[in-house]
C-alpha cells in the first residue's frame, strides 16, 4: 500500500502516480521474480484452455 505521501498528476491523455516505495520485509524483488517465473507457464498450460473456452463462449479477438 502507498504512504500517505501519494502524487497524483494528469495530462490530457496519461495520468501518473507516485509513491514512496515501503516495503518493510523486502519481498518487492521476490515477488517481481516469482511472477515472472510463473507467468509463461501459466500462458503455457492454462492460455490454450482459456482461448478454447472464450471461444467456445463466441468470444472472438480480431488482431490483424
Amino acid at each position: 500500500m502507498p504512504k500517505k505521501n501519494l502524487q497524483f498528476g494528469t495530462r490530457f491523455i496519461t495520468a501518473k502516480a507516485t509513491w514512496d516505495e515501503d516495503d518493510p520485509s523486502h519481498i518487492r524483488r521476490m515477488a517481481f521474480m516469482l511472477g515472472a517465473g510463473a507467468a509463461p507457464l501459466f500462458i503455457y498450460f492454462a492460455g490454450g484452455s482459456l482461448v478454447y473456452w472464450l471461444n467456445a463462449m463466441g468470444v472472438v479477438f480480431n488482431l490483424g
